[in-house]
């Protein structure tokens, strides 16, 4: 699947909280919430099937130099299981990280 292929690039405004993202390390996750001062780099929590849930990876993409975002996915490009896992409805949320409590 390329950029093609789902239709939705990710944009220089960033993406909204709940959305679905291919990661440039092959990993799928949700963001979380938008970092203000740099909106491709928000936060999102990476599936790992082998992690449970309630303790999913989270990670600040302006904090890691090796990850970032590579596309933004459809539900319906994603497994069921990844759906399920990450729930993007329960991830509404536009209240923004700002740096200083961005989590490290």
């Amino acid at each position: 699947m390329g950029r093609g292929d789902c239709g939705a690039d990710p944009q220089p405004w960033g993406l909204p909280p709940s959305t679905l993202a291919g990661l440039t390390d092959g990993s799928i996750g949700v963001v979380c919430s938008i970092n203000l001062l740099d909106r491709m780099q928000p936060t999102v929590m990476v599936y790992a099937p082998d992690i449970p849930r309630n303790e999913a990876v989270i990670v600040a993409l302006a904090q890691d130099n090796e990850l970032s975002i590579k596309e933004s996915l459809r539900p319906k490009d994603v497994e069921k299981r990844t759906w399920n896992y990450l729930n993007p409805r329960r991830m509404i949320s536009y209240f923004p990280l700002f740096p200083e409590n961005t989590p490290s």
